[in-house]
């Protein structure tokens, strides 16, 4: 699996670019924006995280279920949430799961609540995968 994945960061820009990203966040001291006053509710980003204002108009990615806040709206909200990798196995019954060398479940949970909040199969050592980016919003 890791000469695969070196062989695609050879030629993908891109996923080079997410693994810098994802070693320099790793070597960060994660600060917390701490509570928040939430003015406005901008929109739902996924059914678990929502997109909300605070009364400066400054944007953050925050819990739906108890407004935990994860980041603020540019950054990856998956690299705030507590993530835990799960053997395929557990999943599926043990002849129709994916070889575990091959691929894992990738679970995040809000920090502040326990609700999971997102899940992607992908294969291990990957890094994470960001699902979605708005328009006009630098993903940090």
């Amino acid at each position: 699996m890791l000469k695969f994945l070196d062989e695609i960061q050879a030629f993908s820009p891109e996923f080079r670019a997410q693994l810098e990203k994802e070693g320099k966040f790793a070597e960060q001291e994660i600060e917390s924006p701490g509570k928040i006053k939430i003015k406005n509710h901008i929109m739902d980003f996924t059914p678990y995280v929502k997109i909300a204002a605070d009364d400066r108009g400054k944007h953050f990615s925050v819990c739906s279920r108890c407004e935990h806040v994860y980041a603020e709206a540019a950054q990856d909200y998956k690299l705030y949430a507590l993530i835990y990798e799960r053997d395929p196995g557990e999943i599926y019954p043990g002849y129709l799961a994916p070889d575990k060398d091959w691929a894992v479940y990738r679970e995040f949970y809000c920090p502040g609540c326990g609700t999971q909040i997102e899940a992607e199969q992908c294969p291990p050592c990957m890094t994470i995968i960001p699902e979605v980016r708005i328009k006009g919003v630098n993903i940090k």
